[in-house]
């Protein structure tokens, strides 16, 4: 049987949120908000898990309450910049955060959908450390393509709200020693 290759063209967009809240702070607060010291061998123990309710379990005692997501990786992009000529470049962190639970009703209704799950968001360092950029595909415009599927939309939308929520709580402005 030959191959057969198809490109199609798909629109993106790239949600930017830039804030005055030091880099440092929305990298602690992200760190926080996905519980990333509780996500060490989280991918591990999701493999592991023999029925529904040991994946569910895990995936509940390791989602910060009140929260939606858990980390799975962070990737420091600015260690790459650090020889040669312009080695004076700021953070530059792309985290890979996620929930099973919300992504496969997704994949279920959007096998394609795969491509782009766990999310990501890209960190990046402005002003001196004195403020950060976060920087986001939008999910609903990278994870549609799903036509006519039942629900796909509205799942979509609560994961579009759902980051909205996480990336507007690490970068808000606060008072000194308010709490999350």
């Amino acid at each position: 049987m030959a191959s057969s290759t198809t490109i199609s063209e798909h629109t993106i967009k790239i949600v930017e949120v830039e804030t005055g809240v030091p880099f440092k702070e929305v990298i602690a607060r992200l760190d926080d908000e996905v519980n990333k010291a509780g996500s060490a061998g989280v991918v591990d123990a999701l493999r592991g898990a023999a029925t529904e309710e040991e994946f569910v379990a895990v995936i509940e005692r390791t989602v910060k309450p009140g929260a939606d997501f858990l980390f799975f990786g962070a990737l420091p992009l600015h260690s790459v910049l650090r020889f040669g000529v312009d080695s004076s470049g700021g953070g530059i962190l792309v985290y890979t955060i996620g929930n099973p639970l919300i992504a496969r009703g997704i994949i279920r209704a959007n096998a394609r959908a795969a491509y782009s799950i766990p999310p990501r968001l890209l960190v990046l360092e402005v002003n001196g450390g004195a403020g950060a950029r976060v920087h986001y595909h939008l999910p609903s415009s990278v994870m549609g393509g799903g036509e006519g599927v039942p629900g796909l939309d509205a799942q979509l939308l609560a994961l579009d709200e759902k980051v909205a929520r996480l990336v507007g709580r690490i970068t808000e402005r606060r008072p000194a020693g308010a709490a999350l």
